[in-house]
């Protein structure tokens, strides 16, 4: 809960409208889902600004808003305010993300009791935030980042939450460097997690070694004598070492020199087993990049106190997320996969993996574009359906552009029947022609090649 005075103060602004004395606990920048008494956050990007929605905002409920200086009509918006609501409350500052952010930060240190835990990761930052809140809650009051809210916007509209929890878990997501410093500064996290180093964004960063760097970055708001929880089977955060004022944990399967090994793997169904210090564990969820989640998870909870029996109630509770190794019974035994809520090569390959270890009398892989690759799109995209034909699933079908690149490679090194179609509409025409019985259909692409579309046209084609 912030009062107007103290939001003025926070931020360097000015009231230019308003009671000093009125209290806000709830804030947006979307006027799609602003409720009654919000306060309205208008950003201002490339190709909108959000000053333009601030009369919907108000009579949608809005009781309040930033006012950049910079706005044209600034003087004709006021009054429209004024005229919508009379005791509305409008801040003017400098540069509205960064008065949100500044009042994210403000929190976050009158919050300074609350633990906070932030992900960063090439690959499944959000299913390890979500793995982390899943144990956490059983021994905490936990407050999470909501989807993958993870960037410059998203992270303070987090910290804007925090209140009377004992723990808050958040995720941190990048694309360039500087972006991760400054999320790690605002939140100033007590444990920092990097799940690996991968090639995501790649195109833009150039290398792994430069992400690997970009990552580190988690560091520079991490509290003094914080704790860095690493993936130790990853060949970047293996090297990374204690000091003085860092406490490093490492988990991981392969490698024996961690703090926190997972052994004895085996699937069950539709879960995972596996041991740790000769406990057994088991997951409602497939894939081996599931135990790593499951592992960091552990090492959080451990440092915060948890007992053993709440890591087996957390991970009996986790779910994956709509569109992350989402399995669904369909008729005739047909068991359809849905991992296409976004894609890299990392990403691809771990989910082609899991999909390796399952039994079904027939696997289709559907596969499609992986975007912000750059000049590494051909190569990555070439070195999937070289994974292929390693793992020889009975029939692959690639949909877009470079996803071609996968199908031809397949073409060489299998023989299995492989077909590739630019339009979505074909890849479904072809998908209904040839599923049968006792199916695994595995779905994977980059978000923006939407193939939710392809997985709901066999959904109902096939029916629940």
């Amino acid at each position: 809960m912030f009062n107007v005075s103290e939001m003025v103060g926070a931020v360097g602004g000015k009231l230019v409208a308003g009671a000093e004395n009125k209290e806000f606990s709830n804030f947006s920048k979307d006027t799609r889902t602003i409720k009654n008494g919000d306060f309205y956050i208008p950003l201002i990007g490339e190709q909108f600004d959000g000053h333009d929605y601030i009369p919907d905002a108000i009579q949608k409920g809005a009781s309040g808003f930033f006012l950049s200086k910079k706005y044209a009509r600034r003087e004709e918006l006021i009054q429209e305010a004024m005229s919508l609501n009379s005791e509305i409350v409008i801040i003017e500052v400098d540069d509205t993300l960064l008065a949100l952010q500044t009042l994210a930060g403000y929190n976050r240190d009158r919050k300074s009791q609350v633990k906070l835990i932030a992900v960063t990761g090439s690959v499944g930052k959000t299913s390890t935030k979500e793995m982390i809140h899943s144990v956490l809650e059983k021994g905490f009051h936990i407050l999470k980042t909501e989807g993958n809210l993870n960037n410059e916007i998203g992270l303070p509209l987090t910290l804007l939450r925090l209140n009377d929890e004992e723990v808050c878990v958040v995720e941190m997501g990048m694309s360039s460097f500087g972006e991760i410093s400054l999320l790690s500064k605002l939140a100033k996290p007590d444990i920092a997690v990097i799940t690996n180093i991968g090639v995501a964004h790649i195109g833009i960063l150039g290398s792994r070694e430069n992400i690997f760097k970009a990552k580190q970055e988690i560091l520079n708001g991490l509290k003094e004598n914080g704790t860095l929880i690493v993936n130790g089977d990853d060949q970047f955060l293996k090297t990374l070492e204690s000091s003085d004022h860092l406490k490093v944990i490492k988990y991981g399967i392969e490698n024996t020199d961690v703090d926190i090994q997972a052994s004895d793997i085996s699937n069950e169904k539709s879960s995972t087993v596996f041991h740790v210090d000769h406990t057994k564990y088991r997951l409602n969820c497939i894939g081996r990049h599931n135990i790593y989640n499951a592992l960091c998870a552990m090492a959080v909870g451990r440092e915060l106190g948890l007992q053993e029996e709440q890591f087996v109630e957390g991970y009996s509770g986790y779910k994956n997320e709509n569109m992350r190794m989402q399995q669904v019974h369909l008729k005739k035994d047909i068991l359809l996969i849905n991992d296409a809520y976004n894609a890299n090569f990392d990403s691809m390959k771990a989910g082609i993996e899991a999909v390796d270890a399952l039994q079904a009398k027939r696997k289709i892989l559907v596969l499609g574009d992986m975007y912000e690759l750059g000049e590494y799109s051909v190569d990555h995209h070439r070195k999937i359906g070289e994974l292929l034909t390693g793992k020889n699933p009975d029939l692959l079908i690639t949909c877009g552009k470079d996803s071609i690149e996968i199908s031809n490679a397949m073409k060489k090194g299998s023989e299995n029947p492989a077909y590739h179609f630019e339009d979505k509409k074909d890849a479904i025409s072809k998908l209904k022609e040839i599923v049968s019985e006792g199916d695994l259909i595995y779905f994977k692409a980059s978000r923006g090649m939407k193939f939710e579309e392809i997985v709901n046209a066999i959904i109902e084609y096939i029916g629940k």
